[in-house]
C-alpha cells in the first residue's frame, strides 16, 4: 500500500482504494501508521486480521505493538545519526556516501501463514 502523507485518514484512503476492486488477502504498508489504517479498514470491511487479510507495517513504532501489528523494525535513531554524519561529511566537501542499516522482522499478531 503507497500513500503520499504519513497519517491515518491517507492511510485509511489507501486501504479503501485497495479493496474497491480487488480481493486483497495481504497489504503490506510503507509505515505503521498506514498498516494501523489499513486494519482498522479491513474490520470496518467485516475482515479478520489476519484471517482475511494479513497486514504489516514499517518502522516498528510505538503503535504497532499497541495494536498487535506485524511490522518490519527500522533502527531510527541510527538512521538519523548517519544522515546527520553524511550531511557534515558534505558540508566539509567530502563525497556521497551510502550506507545500509539493518532491519529485522517484528512478528506479531496481524500476520499468519496464508490458508491452504
Amino acid at each position: 500500500m503507497d500513500a503520499a502523507g504519513i497519517d491515518e485518514a491517507v492511510g485509511a484512503r489507501a486501504a479503501r482504494t485497495l479493496w474497491e476492486d480487488a480481493e486483497v488477502t495481504a497489504v503490506v504498508a510503507l509505515s505503521d501508521v498506514h498498516a494501523a489504517a489499513a486494519v482498522r479498514v479491513a474490520r470496518d470491511r467485516g475482515m479478520a486480521v489476519p484471517d482475511d487479510v494479513a497486514v504489516i507495517g514499517y518502522d516498528d513504532a510505538p503503535v504497532a505493538a499497541l495494536i498487535d501489528l506485524s511490522t518490519i523494525h527500522q533502527p531510527i535513531v541510527e538512521r538519523g545519526r548517519q544522515a546527520a554524519g553524511m550531511l557534515w561529511d558534505r558540508i566539509a566537501g567530502g563525497g556521497r556516501k551510502r550506507t545500509l542499516l539493518r532491519t529485522r522482522l517484528v512478528q506479531r499478531g496481524s500476520t499468519a501463514p496464508p490458508r491452504r
